[in-house]
């Protein structure tokens, strides 16, 4: 079989349903076929900063941290899906007044494993995810963006969800 490189890695979804943040990531494979890519595993990485103190935060979330998500995909799928809650449960959102909103930046890399070796980022992979959260009334809006700051495509992708009666 024939090793090939995977190329064209992008964003093609950012949705809601239900609360649910739906996420989907593709690419292709240099020969054409993805079958080639067999021999390749891909995962993100994602490095924040401490949550605004507005959101109740839980210990996670209350500092600068990173995680490693969706597991290790194998490339030759030609895509990866990330579900969530676009609201983490576990945070408070303490958002005093309507109208106040706060922000929180993160950054998302993707990596690759090639025939098991070491973790390395994906070209061009890189994204800047930012999620805010706004008081409107007894309700709290909550949207996230997710922009390519490296590679060759600029795009960017939104997603919100409002959940009525969050504030009492």
């Amino acid at each position: 079989m024939q090793k090939g490189n995977l190329i064209k890695f992008g964003t093609e979804s950012m949705t809601t349903g239900a609360a649910t943040l739906h996420h989907k990531v593709v690419w292709e494979s240099s020969t054409g076929n993805l079958e080639d890519l067999s021999h390749i595993k891909t995962r993100e990485r994602v490095v924040w900063d401490s949550a605004p103190i507005e959101f109740g935060a839980p210990v996670e979330y209350q500092r600068s941290a990173f995680h490693n998500g969706l597991g290790t995909n194998g490339a030759n799928s030609g895509f990866a899906s990330d579900d969530h809650s676009i609201v983490p449960p576990e945070f408070k959102y303490q958002l005093a007044t309507d109208g106040e909103s706060k922000v929180w930046k993160m950054k998302q890399q993707y990596e690759m494993q090639i025939d098991g070796g070491d973790w390395v980022p994906i070209p061009d992979a890189v994204f800047e995810i930012t999620r805010w959260f706004e008081r409107k009334g007894k309700d709290l809006m909550a949207y996230t963006a997710k922009r390519r700051v490296a590679g060759v495509e600029g795009t960017m992708h939104r997603a919100m969800v409002k959940v009525p009666g969050w504030f009492k």
